[in-house]
């Protein structure tokens, strides 16, 4: 999941739907914005509607870090590794299938 999570409205409905589909020991990828991404948007957009007619306070419905991520999957998916990149703005996690 690259850059999705944090437009779902009900992302713990797709977590647990992966969880049935994905095999025994399988990896979920995740990346999303870091928190503090948020603010850097909604300055940059200003109130303008660039992102498909969106303001940036529509088009993302949640943030996550490691520990709301980490309650999102927990008894499901345990994590591999967790890194933030491109300074910082951004997440990747990688949890495997309990």
């Amino acid at each position: 999941m690259v850059a999705v999570i944090e437009h779902l409205k009900n992302p713990k409905e797709v977590i647990d739907e992966i969880n049935r589909i994905l095999k025994p020991n399988g990896l979920l990828i995740i990346t999303t914005p870091f928190p503090v991404v948020e603010k850097i948007l909604f300055f940059l957009d200003r109130g303008s509607d660039q992102l498909r007619g969106k303001s940036v306070e529509e088009e993302h419905e949640n943030y996550f870090n490691l520990k709301s991520m980490d309650t999102l999957t927990e008894g499901l998916f345990k994590i591999k590794k967790y890194k933030r990149f491109q300074l910082g703005v951004n997440q990747l996690f990688i949890y495997r299938k309990i």
